[in-house]
């Protein structure tokens, strides 16, 4: 009352003039950090979550701040008086009236025109003529061509997706081994094995394909004049939150075995790998999981059951026959890493053993574990050798004999494999089961063969059923995304026209690529050439 009084005496009309006050400001950040922090947490970005929480106790501890300001006001400082009272229920009151008076001019404009539709449309409600004219533009005319502009736009849309995806992968190469460490430590704590959304029976399919592409398996000396070993399982990938997070899934399903190695490539690439070193856990957990594998890699598994159980005998080091079949079948799975500590011939003569004529050629294959598999590889163990190391990209032809005209062409290679019988034999099953004729691709400078499928193939057989599968893409669903989007460029046939001609190659360029020409030259040959 007696601040009342008091402002009576300085102020002679009864409104409210409101002091400066810093909650609007401050509650404007803190809703904004707010909304950030939802939309990272639903995309799954790292402290998402933690940037929620943070704008969501600011929000409310700044609406408390700001009540208790305008309590404040209206009791103790008494500046509410019947005037302002009356003036905020006045605007609430007005508000309410101004959306109820929006909603009903609109809906009085429509009951007004279809209900008494007026003599110069006709007094027909919609007009017939309107009807025709609208369908003869938008569906006649223009459908392949909204359509073409929807899946264009589906594109940009995912490309900002993907644009990050290629922006987190190169930033990595501006930050250290600590911070990828702190931020895989977060995605495990995170982890929830209830929350997975892939089945584990077609989880096993993807890593033994991955595994197929990208694993490692093998057995080693510990020292050049002991008969000690080590086992030694990796797979590995470039870091990516998606590969940690498969990483940490395959540890989940092998029992909670393993340990994560993160290193820098002389590319100055970081890569992390999933190590299984104890020997019974490779075993007795990670070679049952890997039982569908094809050629060396199965055979490696077959060839490390015999040396655990050679190693496990008591007898080995009094029996010159086992010491044999040790030392064959460890540099059997890697021959020319073993040969850089030790030749064969003379880790032999270290435990008197005589080498066989030619035993260096003689262990390059042991048919009694070389048992192929001679199953088709399910669709998702094909996805997992195509994210382990395949690729969807386009070539441009620009032949002298017919500029300034150039063909654009898609090629899918599905995986990449060095040039030996049991590879071969394995991807001949891949084309089986996709139903394709046999498409080998031969490097010879490389000794390498590869899958490579271009055209229609790709198109019409190969991107529908990665796009069935697009779950299982991770950090190559941009690459499909692209291919999608030009098939529906060519269906419609816009690319026949300078401007889709020129929409392409924008789409084309707007993609992380490796083209030698500029996008400009080929721009430049666009409005060369008569369409």
């Amino acid at each position: 009352m007696v601040q009342n009084l008091q402002r009576n005496q300085y102020q002679f009309f009864p409104y409210h003039l409101v002091t400066p006050s810093p909650w609007p400001i401050l509650l404007s950040f803190s809703l904004l950090s707010m909304a950030i922090g939802a939309v990272m947490y639903m995309h799954g970005y790292i402290n998402g979550g933690n940037l929620l929480t943070t704008g969501f106790i600011l929000t409310t501890y700044g609406m408390g701040l700001w009540f208790r300001d305008v309590i404040t006001e209206g009791t103790y400082l008494g500046d509410h008086t019947k005037q302002v009272k009356n003036g905020i229920q006045l605007g609430v009151i007005l508000f309410i009236v101004s959306e109820v008076f929006a909603f009903l001019s609109v809906f009085w404009a429509f009951f007004h025109a279809s209900l008494s539709p007026s003599i110069e449309i006709g007094g027909v409600w919609p007009k017939l003529l309107l009807i025709i004219l609208i369908s003869f533009i938008f569906i006649t005319y223009c459908s392949k061509f909204i359509k073409a502009l929807y899946y264009t736009t589906k594109f940009f849309n995912k490309q900002v997706v993907s644009e990050k995806i290629n922006k987190r992968m190169s930033s990595y190469m501006n930050i250290n081994l600590d911070q990828i460490q702190l931020e895989f430590n977060n995605l495990k704590k995170e982890f929830k094995p209830e929350n997975s959304p892939f089945n584990p029976t077609d989880f096993q399919q993807f890593i033994n394909g991955f595994y197929q592409a990208e694993g490692t398996l093998g057995v080693y000396f510990k020292e050049a004049k002991s008969l000690r070993v080590g086992f030694y399982f990796a797979i590995g990938q470039n870091y990516t939150p998606e590969v940690a997070k498969i990483f940490i899934l395959l540890q989940y399903h092998l029992g909670g075995i393993g340990k994560f190695k993160f290193e820098e490539l002389s590319s100055g690439n970081k890569h992390i790998k999933f190590v299984v070193l104890n020997r019974e856990d490779i075993i007795y957990k990670v070679k049952p999981y890997f039982s569908l594998l094809y050629g060396p890699k199965k055979f490696s598994f077959n060839k490390i059951a015999r040396i655990y159980e050679i190693i496990t005998k008591p007898s080995i080091l009094n029996d010159n026959k086992l010491v044999s079949d040790l030392i064959h079948l460890i540099y059997n799975l890697n021959l020319e890493g073993q040969k850089i500590k030790l030749p064969l011939v003379e880790k032999l003569t270290i435990f008197n053993i005589v080498a066989l004529e030619n035993s260096e050629k003689n262990i390059q294959r042991s048919s009694d574990f070389d048992i192929e598999n001679f199953q088709y590889p399910n669709v998702l163990f094909i996805i997992g050798l195509f994210l382990g190391d395949g690729s969807i990209y386009f070539s441009f032809d620009a032949k002298k004999s017919i500029a300034p005209k150039f063909n654009i062409k898609i090629v899918c290679e599905i995986v990449s494999l060095k040039d030996t019988e049991y590879n071969r034999h394995l991807l001949n099953l891949v084309n089986k089961s996709l139903g394709l004729n046999n498409n080998l691709y031969i490097n010879n400078s490389s000794k390498m063969i590869s899958l490579r499928y271009s055209g229609n193939r790709v198109f019409d057989i190969i991107i529908p059923i990665l796009e069935e599968n697009k779950q299982w893409l991770f950090w190559k669903e941009s690459q499909i995304l692209l291919a999608i989007t030009v098939k529906e460029i060519y269906k419609t046939k816009a690319h026949l026209t300078k401007q889709g001609l020129t929409q392409l190659i924008n789409i084309l360029y707007s993609a992380p690529n490796g083209y030698r020409k500029p996008q400009d030259f080929w721009l430049k040959l666009i409005e060369e050439r008569e369409l």
